[in-house]
């Protein structure tokens, strides 16, 4: 995301799988995800430079085709971090960027053949329709 936020025009489309965005969902050591419900830390616990660089922003650079996959119950990244994301791009009247998801779907949802086999389709969809031009099929 933050190479698409970051250089508008860089790429015809994109795909971002369960995208993190905001820091202050994850815990201080940028390898160990700590998954927060109840909402963000407060904002004195904030890694100042993860923030800074976090792709959420960057997100007024958005312009070419994004699509959004996240399962609803993913275990890592908060489903709700992505939901605040197209709040904002709606917000600031993007309109380029779609999401697939499924509402059983976890942070590991290529392992559940009937999840990955629509959300693959969504991807595979996606990328024909911007990158090759081909009309989309009836998923």
């Amino acid at each position: 995301l933050r190479a698409r936020f970051s250089h508008p025009g860089g790429f015809q489309a994109g795909v971002a799988a369960a995208p993190a965005v905001l820091a202050s969902f994850y815990g201080p050591d940028d390898t160990a995800v700590v998954r927060r419900p109840e909402g963000p830390r407060a904002a004195t616990d904030l890694d100042a430079n993860w923030e800074k660089n976090s792709p959420f922003t960057f997100s007024a650079g958005l312009e070419d085709p994004l699509l959004l996959i996240h399962g609803m119950q993913d275990d890592i990244v908060p489903f709700k971090t992505t939901m605040m994301l197209i709040e904002k791009l709606m917000e600031e009247g993007k309109s380029s960027f779609g999401l697939a998801t499924t509402a059983a779907a976890t942070h590991n949802w290529a392992a559940v053949p009937h999840v990955a086999e629509y959300l693959y389709g969504r991807l595979l969809v996606h990328f024909d329709r911007h990158l090759l031009g081909v009309a989309a099929p009836k998923l």
